[in-house]
């Protein structure tokens, strides 16, 4: 650990906590370093979908039908979703992700 670490008090859940150990035994790391990388990726990609706010602040706004419905006058499209999307998806019930999905 390097001598600029800070100490911090976290709690898992004891399915979260067994996975992080077994993965740092496998992986020959600390369960300390996992968690540093994992927040580390994650504020990364934070920081990526906020510089990408910033760069289409002034672009003008359609709604997401009017999106499809000018890409489908223009021929195929295709959709895809950045992994963040996922982890956004979690926090919508079931129901709702499906629909959102069916716009596709």
């Amino acid at each position: 650990m390097s001598s600029l670490s800070k100490r911090s008090t976290i709690y898992f859940e004891p399915s979260i906590h067994q996975a992080l150990k077994v993965k740092a035994a496998l992986s020959h790391l600390s369960v300390s370093e996992l968690i540093d990388e994992a927040v580390r990726l994650l504020m990364n990609e934070d920081q990526e979908d906020l510089a990408a706010f910033s760069e289409r602040e002034n672009e003008k706004e359609i709604s997401y039908e009017a999106l499809l419905n000018d890409l489908k006058k223009h021929g195929k499209y295709k959709i895809s979703f950045k992994k963040s999307v996922a982890k956004d998806l979690r926090n919508i019930p079931s129901p709702d992700v499906k629909t959102i999905l069916k716009k596709n």
